[in-house]
């Protein structure tokens, strides 16, 4: 069986996700061919697996980089109101790296190609016809801000692609109940051609290592707190720094990153001057997926806060990595209070969820009770995230050779 991914501008070696499904096809003994660009592949690497082939788009051949290139300053000669001049004006370079896809898909034929996050489905009609053609929502394209006021992406240029899009897509793959809801309601597409499939990492919990507390000398008596994700003000950093001076004694926050560069950024260098005095460390260094996470069991709890932009970031409970991470690394979390992520925290007691303002009280709270939110993180990975049986059942029915 031959299977593609089509994964570019999105960081593959982070995502919980595509490790989980690409374990899963080669089990399955699937040849897969993943078409993704130089940074999305180096950061951080993939781990090598046997029968997965990596095309990097940037490296194809000197007339193609010119041609590419040549589309990067001349988009706006594109037909005007063109499906290829909207790929184009959403974000430059998604045209030119659909033209590099094209190119490499067009060698080989495939009983299966996944499309990852929703760059990726929009580059769909213009690949090569395929015999199916499956995305995976990692991202959710809502209606709840209008495309003048969103902060990240235009969304009504992206309905239009959508829409188009998925006139060609077979199945989609969401990563909640809550979600596949949604999606199925804002695109306007079948829900029982969606399946569930859980983010959390596979296998037992890692190896705890010193990594942290080596590097930025924190005494084994203190407890650890760790954010690892990107640097942004969706992430509540700032108010999670300020919260740091209530917080008890012999207790610090590690705020790690994959991308040292970012920590370079204005809103990183904030995050430096409101932390001076305080027990808080900024650590920058890209690990393989596995060092990360056998890093993070070597802390005490993990910390994910997600400012409540829209419906993609309400309903984040079972799309975010760093929340499963933390919890596949035998970490209570202490998080947002969202009503998925009050919801679960309440029924599976594996961390608090709450208000960013609150951080402080749940960081006494949670180390009161720390035992017992610790002993309940395995059962709640049995019960709730068992992604090899969801994958094993949406294999059956939408990959019959595999």
């Amino acid at each position: 069986m031959r299977v593609a991914l089509v994964c570019f501008s999105y960081p593959v070696g982070t995502s919980t996700i595509l490790i989980n499904m690409l374990t899963m096809l080669v089990r399955m003994g699937a040849n897969i061919d993943v078409f993704s660009d130089s940074a999305s592949l180096q950061s951080p690497p993939l781990p090598r697996m046997d029968r997965v082939h990596l095309h990097d788009l940037d490296n194809c051949g000197l007339l193609n980089k010119v041609r590419f290139k040549l589309i990067r300053i001349f988009h706006r000669a594109l037909r005007p109101g063109s499906y290829e001049a909207g790929l184009e004006g959403l974000r430059q370079g998604w045209f030119a790296k659909t033209l590099a896809t094209r190119a490499r898909m067009s060698l080989n034929e495939y009983e299966v190609v996944f499309y990852a996050s929703y760059q990726n489905l929009f580059a769909l009609p213009l690949l090569p016809m395929q015999k199916k053609n499956i995305y995976i929502t990692l991202e959710m394209l809502d209606d709840t801000a209008p495309s003048g006021q969103d902060p990240y992406i235009n969304k009504q240029l992206c309905r239009h692609l959508e829409h188009t899009a998925l006139t060609q897509t077979d199945h989609a793959i969401a990563l909640s109940p809550r979600r596949k809801t949604i999606f199925a309601a804002t695109a306007k597409f079948p829900p029982e051609r969606i399946s569930v499939l859980p983010i959390v990492p596979m296998g037992r919990r890692p190896e705890a290592s010193r990594y942290f507390r080596e590097k930025l000398d924190i005494p084994a008596t203190t407890k650890l707190f760790v954010y690892s994700g990107g640097i942004g003000d969706w992430a509540q950093l700032l108010e999670i720094v300020e919260s740091v001076r209530n917080w008890p004694d012999d207790t610090c926050l590690v705020i790690h990153t994959w991308n040292p560069a970012i920590l370079d950024t204005p809103y990183a260098e904030r995050l430096k001057e409101e932390a001076k005095g305080l027990p808080v460390h900024f650590s920058g260094e890209e690990l393989s997926h596995t060092q990360l996470m056998e890093a993070l069991a070597g802390v005490d709890a993990g910390i994910a806060f997600y400012a409540q932009l829209d419906d993609n970031f309400s309903e984040i409970m079972f799309s975010s990595n760093k929340i499963c991470e933390y919890l596949r690394a035998g970490l209570p979390v202490l998080t947002s209070n969202s009503p998925d992520l009050c919801e679960f925290m309440a029924e599976q007691r594996v961390g608090i969820a709450g208000p960013v303002a609150d951080l402080a009280d749940n960081v006494h709270r949670l180390l009161s009770n720390y035992n017992d939110f610790k002993s309940n993180i395995a059962p709640c990975l049995q019960r709730v995230f068992d992604f090899e049986r969801c994958f094993l059942d949406f294999a059956a029915n939408n990959m019959p050779s595999a």
